[in-house]
C-alpha cells in the first residue's frame, strides 16, 4: 500500500512538473536601418515574425509568452540593441528547469574585427544588426549597437543555466557575393558588407576560412552544480553563403519573406511531430523546390533527434471545418500546407478512422481557407486533413533582354505545345520570373532564381556574373534544327525538372524511407555523411546509399538522379525489377561520382505505399536527358499524379480518385559535384 502511494505521488509530481513547464518566445525582425544607407532596408523580417507568431500560436504557445520586437508592424517594441538585450535578460530571469525558449532573429548580419582569437580564429566577430546600429567607430573599434555572437552566447548561457531548453534561429548571413537575382528583383541578400558599415579595408580578412556565428554561441559549460538546458541552433547560411529574402506565398498572395524563416514556419506547421533533424532535411528539400542551391543552412546541437519543441507526445494534425452562411471555413491555410487546389479528407470526429467525404480548397489565406464541399454533405462541424497537395502553379518565364524576331517566332510556335501551354506563363522583361532566357551569339542561356550569366557577356555588374569555368544551363545554337526546336526542348526539360523538385516539397514527409549516405575517397575507407550539413562530392568519390522502410506497410521505392543540367535518370530499381520493400526491410546501392555535370545534383527518393497484390510502381516516364542533349525523349506515361504534376498530362480538378502515387512521400539527398583535387 505504501509502495502504491509512493508511486502515485511520484506520478502526480511528474504530471505537475510537465503541466507547469512553460513555453516562451522572443521574435526579433529588423527591416529598417535609419542610421545606414536606405538601400540596406529589408522588407521581409516583419513578415517573418508575423508568420512565426502564427506558427507558434498553432503550436500551443501562449500569446502572453511571446515577445515580438519588430518595425513596420504592431509589436511589443522596436528591435533596438537595448530592447533585445532587455528581452533576453527578462527570459533568463523568469525561466525555470524544464521550460522551453524559442528565439528567432531576422535581419542583416555582418562582421567586425575581434581581439579574441580563442573563439574567433579568423579574427572576426559575426554580428547581427539591430535597428539602431550605426557605422564603425574608430575609437572603440566596434560597430555601435551591433549584437555580437559573444553577447548572444552569454545571454543563452544565462537562460540555459536555469535548466531551460533553447531553440535558436538566425535568418541572416555574414558574407556573400550575390547582390541580386537576374530573374527575380524581389530577391535580396541579408548581409551587409563590412565596408558599408565604414569598416576600413584590410581590417577584415574575407579570404580567410571564417568561423561561424555558432562558434561563440554554442557553449556546453554549465554552472557548477547546475543542469544546463539543451540548445538547438539553426543558422540560415554557412559562413561564405547568402541568406535570401524574396516574395513567397502567404495564402493566395505573396509577400517578402526570408526563405529560411518561411521554410521553418511552414514546415513546423505541416509536420509538428517531426524531429529537429527531420526538419533540417525538410528545409533543404524546400530550398530544392525553389530551386535555391546557393545556400546550405547550418543545423547544430546535441538534441537534433528530439521532437520539435522537446515535446513528449504527438500533436493532432486535423483541423476544424465549420459552416458560416453557405461557406465551409477551415482553421488552416497555406501555412499548414492547404493551398488553393489541394484536396482534403473530411472526418466527423477528430480522431475518427472513417473518411466521410473529400473536398478541395477554393481559396487559401495564411491560416484559414474556404472549401468546396459536395452539396450532399449536411451542415455541421468536421475535421480535415490533407489528402493530396495542390499541383504546382504555372512557372513564369521571360526574356532577360528583348529578343530578336527569330526568337519571337520560336516563342509563338510554343502555343501548340500542350505541356508548355499548361505549365508556363510568359511575362515581360521587367517582371519577376522563375525562368529567364538569354539568347547569346553562340548559345541560348537558361537561368533559374539563383543563376548568373557569364561575366564575358558583360550585361550585368561584375559582382553579379559568374566565372568562366562555371557550368551554365545552356545549349549551343546550330546543334538543333531551328530556334523553335531548341527553345521547346530546353523549356520542356526545365519545366519537368523544376516541377518534380517543387512536387518534392509538397510530398515531403516524416514517414517513409530512412536514408544513410557513406562516402569513400580514393585510398580511404567509407565514412558516414550528414546530408543536412551539405555534401561536396568530387570526381572519383564512391557513394553508398542505404535506405530502410521505416513504415508499417509495404513501399515501392524509386530513386531518381537529377543532375545539374536537369537530366533525370532512374537508378533504382533497375529496369524489369521491383523496388518493393516490406516494413523494416533495407537495401542499398553504390556508385561513383564523375564530373561530367558539375554543380548541384541530387537523389530523389520516392516512397509509394502499396498493398501486397498491387503491381510494381513504374516511374520510368519521369526520365529525361539533360539540357545539353540534342534530342528530347521520355518514356511512355500514364495519367498518374506525377505525370499531372510535371505537366505531361492535364491536371484533374475538383475530386479525383485516390491513387497510390497521391500518397507518395519524397526525400532528397542533395550535394555539390566539384572537380577533384588533382
Amino acid at each position: 500500500m505504501v509502495k502504491r502511494i509512493c508511486v502515485l505521488l511520484f506520478t502526480l509530481l511528474l504530471a505537475r512538473s510537465a503541466l507547469s513547464a512553460q513555453q516562451y518566445a522572443l521574435l526579433v525582425g529588423v527591416s529598417e536601418y535609419p542610421n545606414l544607407s536606405p538601400e540596406l532596408s529589408l522588407r521581409g523580417p516583419a513578415n517573418d515574425m508575423l508568420v512565426a507568431k502564427h506558427m507558434l500560436l498553432g503550436q500551443q504557445f501562449s500569446e502572453n509568452n511571446i515577445t515580438l520586437l519588430a518595425d513596420g508592424i504592431e509589436s511589443d517594441g522596436l528591435p533596438t540593441k537595448a530592447k533585445i538585450m532587455q528581452a533576453l535578460a527578462s527570459l533568463a530571469g523568469k525561466v525555470k528547469a524544464g521550460d522551453f525558449v524559442y528565439l528567432h532573429f531576422s535581419g542583416h548580419g555582418s562582421q567586425q574585427p575581434s581581439d579574441d582569437f580563442r573563439t574567433e580564429t579568423d579574427g572576426l566577430d559575426e554580428i547581427f544588426l539591430p535597428r539602431d546600429v550605426t557605422n564603425w567607430d574608430m575609437q572603440t573599434s566596434q560597430v555601435p549597437n551591433a549584437l555580437t555572437d559573444d553577447e548572444v552566447g552569454r545571454a543563452l548561457d544565462a537562460i540555459r543555466n536555469k535548466g531551460a531548453d533553447v531553440w535558436l534561429i538566425f535568418d541572416s548571413c555574414h558574407s556573400g557575393t550575390m547582390s541580386r537575382s537576374l530573374t527575380n528583383d524581389s530577391v535580396k541578400m541579408r548581409n551587409v558588407n563590412p565596408a558599408s558599415l565604414g569598416i576600413p579595408d584590410g581590417v577584415t580578412k574575407p579570404n580567410v576560412p571564417q568561423s561561424t556565428f555558432s562558434s561563440a554561441v554554442v557553449s556546453n559549460q554549465p554552472e557548477p552544480g547546475g543542469n544546463k538546458g539543451a540548445l538547438v541552433a539553426f543558422y540560415a547560411a554557412q559562413n561564405t553563403e547568402e541568406a535570401p529574402e524574396m516574395n513567397l506565398p502567404q495564402g493566395d498572395t505573396q509577400a517578402a519573406q526570408g526563405l529560411f524563416s518561411f521554410s521553418i514556419s511552414r514546415l513546423v506547421s505541416r509536420f509538428p511531430n517531426a524531429t529537429y533533424r527531420q526538419l533540417a532535411q525538410m528545409v533543404l528539400a524546400s530550398y530544392n523546390s525553389m530551386p535555391w542551391f546557393r545556400t546550405t543552412p547550418l543545423f547544430e546541437g546535441d538534441s537534433l533527434d528530439r521532437p520539435l519543441f522537446h515535446r513528449e507526445g504527438p500533436v493532432q494534425q486535423r483541423f476544424a471545418v465549420s459552416v458560416k452562411g453557405q461557406t465551409f471555413h477551415m482553421q488552416a491555410g497555406s501555412l499548414q500546407g492547404f493551398e488553393t487546389g489541394a484536396q482534403v479528407a473530411l472526418y466527423k470526429e477528430i480522431t475518427g478512422a472513417e473518411m466521410i467525404s473529400q473536398a478541395s480548397v477554393e481559396h487559401a489565406q495564411l491560416t484559414q481557407s474556404t472549401l468546396a464541399i459536395p452539396t450532399s454533405l449536411i451542415s455541421g462541424t468536421y475535421y480535415a486533413e490533407l489528402s493530396r497537395p495542390a499541383f504546382p502553379v504555372p512557372l513564369r518565364v521571360k526574356w532577360l533582354t528583348p529578343p530578336s524576331d527569330a526568337w519571337i517566332q520560336a516563342q509563338q510556335t510554343l502555343a501548340n505545345n500542350a505541356l508548355l501551354s499548361r505549365t508556363l506563363n510568359w511575362v515581360g522583361v521587367e517582371d519577376d520570373a522563375d525562368i529567364s532566357l538569354y539568347p547569346g551569339s553562340k548559345a541560348l542561356y537558361l537561368l533559374t532564381l539563383q543563376d548568373q550569366l557569364p561575366c564575358e557577356l558583360n550585361m550585368t555588374p561584375t559582382d553579379n556574373c559568374a566565372a568562366a569555368d562555371t557550368r551554365f544551363k545552356s545549349h549551343p545554337l546550330g546543334q538543333v534544327s531551328g530556334y523553335a526546336g531548341l527553345l521547346s526542348n530546353m523549356l520542356t526539360r526545365t519545366v519537368r525538372a523544376l516541377n518534380l523538385m517543387r512536387l518534392s516539397d509538397s510530398l515531403i514527409g516524416t514517414d517513409g524511407v530512412n536514408s544513410f549516405v557513406e562516402r569513400k575517397r580514393p585510398g580511404q575507407a567509407f565514412e558516414l555523411m550528414s546530408p543536412e550539413r551539405g555534401l561536396v562530392l568530387q570526381d572519383g568519390d564512391e557513394l553508398r546509399v542505404e535506405f530502410v522502410n521505416s513504415t508499417v506497410r509495404a513501399l515501392d521505392v524509386t530513386i531518381l538522379f537529377i543532375d545539374s543540367l536537369f537530366g533525370i535518370t532512374q537508378i533504382y530499381p533497375e529496369p524489369g525489377t521491383s523496388g518493393r520493400l516490406q516494413p523494416g526491410e533495407a537495401t542499398d546501392f553504390e556508385g561513383t561520382i564523375d564530373a561530367s555535370t558539375l554543380g548541384t545534383e541530387q537523389f530523389m527518393i520516392i516512397a509509394t505505399p502499396v498493398n501486397r497484390q498491387d503491381p510494381p510502381t513504374n516511374l520510368m516516364h519521369l526520365q529525361q536527358p539533360p539540357l545539353n542533349a540534342n534530342v528530347f525523349s521520355r518514356g511512355a506515361s500514364g495519367i498518374d499524379f506525377f505525370a499531372q504534376a510535371l505537366g505531361d498530362a492535364p491536371q484533374s480538378r475538383g475530386f479525383t480518385k485516390s491513387s497510390a502515387t497521391n500518397q507518395a512521400t519524397i526525400s532528397v539527398i542533395r550535394w555539390q559535384t566539384a572537380k577533384g583535387d588533382n
